[in-house]
Parts: C-alpha cells; structure tokens; sequence
C-alpha cells in the first residue's frame, strides 16, 4: 500500500532535517493501519525515482532503492508531537 510519511523538516537553506525516522500519516481506517493492528511487521522501499534522482527508467538497476524492515508502532507523549512537527 502507498501512504505518507515524513523523517525531517524541510528547512529553509534547502536542506533537510531528516531524523531517520520515517513517520506514517494513518487514520485507524486505512487499510494500511487496519493490516498493521493484525501483524505490525512492514516494509518500507524509498527509491532513487520517488526523489527526482533517476534519469533512466525508474525499473533500472542503476537507480538506487533501499528497503527498511521492522515494526510499525503508533506515537504517543514526546515522539508524537515530534511526529506532528513534521
């Protein structure tokens, strides 16, 4: 499934503020989050393509994709208002 999600701020010197934290934007009605309250393992695959980087088609070996694997758990107290900031 395709959802939002953010790991930084964009500042204003055109740099990133990344925290290496990705973020998900999930209402409790998403599939995505109706799928995560039975098995909280994910995937999330961010490619050279999403970000302009890629030239060539976005299928092609030379345009760099990375996979990160854990568990997906919701905010709450401090990491979720850092997580609204975003």
């Amino acid at each position: 499934n395709v959802v939002s999600y953010s790991d930084g701020l964009y500042a204003s010197d055109a740099h990133w503020n990344s925290t290496g934290i990705p973020y998900f934007y999930l209402t409790k009605f998403d599939p995505t989050a109706v799928d995560l309250d039975v098995n909280a393992r994910a995937s999330l695959t961010i490619s050279e393509a999403m970000h302009g980087g890629c030239e060539v088609d976005p299928e092609s070996p030379i345009c760099w994709r990375v996979t990160l694997s854990g568990v997906v758990r919701q905010t709450s107290g401090e990491t979720e208002r850092h997580g609204r900031e975003f």
